[in-house]
């Protein structure tokens, strides 16, 4: 796809999004509001033409979008940054895990590249999984597109009960979220090793699990980036 393809897509998205102020968004109106010439715009949506840098960012910030967006067609935010969503106490919301960073615009993220067939996803690791492996203030990486697997670690979100709340910490919809080492499946119900405690198990039934996401790598707090 030429790079003219999206800059032209999106003048026209913001032209019939804003009747008001239409004329502000023709090829004439924005070349005369960044100050270049409505052949040279005219040039840049008809080609895959490379915008000087003055004018990749000013075109940006009209267009309401990223530089990396007027280069690539793809938003930062969107397709390299792994999002922080929350922390191994709360876990990652029911919204995200719907609808990824769809309605979010401003929020913190793990600087690094993730492959297109993962769902990644970060928590800043709390006291409650703090271990030899996880240091408090360092950041969880999950994958809520990749298979569980025994032997690897997991954050598990599942469903109340009064005799599973040993290693989870309860959350205010009822349901308890924890860092968990999964060791057999059987029967309908999954053995899990606690990751803070020696020795410690705990067995929750596969019907009671609502998100079973494997731990993908750790991330150093120093990687933490803002949108904003």
């Amino acid at each position: 796809m030429k790079r003219g393809t999206w800059l032209q897509a999106r003048r026209e998205e913001l032209k019939n999004t804003n009747p008001d102020n239409s004329g502000a968004f023709t090829l004439r109106g924005v070349a005369q509001r960044l100050g270049v010439t409505h052949a040279a715009l005219s040039h840049l949506e008809k080609t895959d033409a490379m915008p000087s840098l003055e004018m990749g960012v000013n075109l940006a910030d009209y267009y309401g979008k990223t530089p990396r967006w007027v280069l690539t067609g793809k938003d930062t935010f969107v397709e390299t940054g792994i999002p922080i969503v929350g922390t191994t106490k709360t876990g990652p919301g029911l919204e995200f895990i719907r609808n990824g960073l769809k309605k979010r615009k401003i929020y913190e993220f793990i600087d690094m590249p993730a492959a297109e067939d993962r769902k990644l996803y970060a928590l800043c690791i709390e006291d409650d999984c703090a271990s030899a492996a996880y240091r408090q203030g360092d950041y969880l990486i999950l994958d809520a597109a990749s298979q569980v697997k025994q032997g690897e670690d997991h954050l598990v979100v599942f469903r109340k009960d009064d005799d599973q709340d040993r290693f989870a910490v309860s959350r205010d919809d009822d349901t308890f979220v924890s860092i968990l080492t999964m060791i057999t499946e059987k029967d309908g119900k999954i053995t899990f090793a606690s990751v803070t405690k020696l020795h410690g198990r705990s067995i929750v039934k596969t019907s009671e699990i609502l998100h079973m996401h494997p731990v993908f790598c750790v991330a150093k707090a120093s990687a933490v980036k803002s949108s904003g």
